[in-house]
C-alpha cells in the first residue's frame, strides 16, 4: 500500500504542475505565452494539443506502475489453493 500511495502523490504532483503551471507560465511569462506558434498562442497550443497526451502518458505510466505493484504483491501471496476458504454459514456474504 506504501509503493501504491507514493505512487498515486508522485502522480498527481506532475499532473498538478502541468495544471497549475500554465497559468502560472501565461502570468509570469505574458509575452512567451502570447507567442504565435503554428498560427495559435503557445498557451492555446500547450493547453488544446499538448495537455491530453500529456495526461494520457500519465494514466499510461500510472497503470503500467500499478500492475507491477500488484504483480510483486502476487508474488507474495501463497499459491496453493488446495484449501478452500472458510464457509460462511449465516448466509452472510
Amino acid at each position: 500500500m506504501g509503493k501504491q500511495a507514493t505512487l498515486s502523490v508522485s502522480v498527481a504532483v506532475v499532473f498538478l504542475i502541468a495544471l497549475l503551471g500554465l497559468p502560472l507560465f501565461n502570468y509570469y511569462n505574458p509575452e512567451r505565452a502570447a507567442m504565435p506558434v503554428f498560427g495559435i498562442t503557445l498557451t492555446w497550443l500547450i493547453l488544446g494539443l499538448l495537455f491530453y497526451p500529456i495526461t494520457w502518458v500519465l494514466s499510461f505510466f500510472f497503470v503500467h506502475q500499478s500492475d507491477k505493484i500488484e504483480a510483486e504483491c502476487l508474488k507474495l501471496v501463497p499459491t496453493d489453493v488446495s484449501t478452500s476458504p472458510t464457509e460462511v454459514t449465516d448466509g452472510a456474504i
